[in-house]
């Protein structure tokens, strides 16, 4: 919606522990902000994090520091959220490995076993 109404802002983005602002001016992603990180990279990180709360300012005064095309961003967001999300399955189980390397009963058979 900003992109089509050519809007010009600055976008508070918080998610559990993280926060980071996204510069937009007339409508074209101009520079992000994250931990110390600015432009492309602080973007495909901000916009990557899962059930995010905004705040809009209607101000952006920040250098051009991202030429990219926003579709580039939001897919290069999408790959690394997906990326996430599979090197947390795999620590779920290399867990489950250690439990079961260390003699613990797999946590799909002490579910089985409480069954009524």
């Amino acid at each position: 919606m900003i992109h089509i109404e050519q809007k010009s802002c600055t976008l508070k983005v918080r998610s559990k522990d993280k926060a980071g602002e996204l510069y937009i001016k007339n409508g074209t992603l101009k520079n992000a902000k994250n931990s110390g990180i600015e432009g492309e990279e602080a973007a495909v990180i901000i916009i990557s994090w899962g059930s995010p709360e905004t705040e809009m300012q209607d101000n952006c005064q920040t250098e051009t520091k991202i030429q990219t095309p926003l579709m580039h961003i939001l897919l290069k967001a999408t790959q690394l959220k997906d990326e996430n999300a599979t090197s947390f399955a795999h620590a779920d189980w290399l867990a489950e490995a250690i439990k079961l390397a260390e003699g613990h009963q797999p946590v799909y058979k002490m579910r089985e076993s409480l069954s009524y």
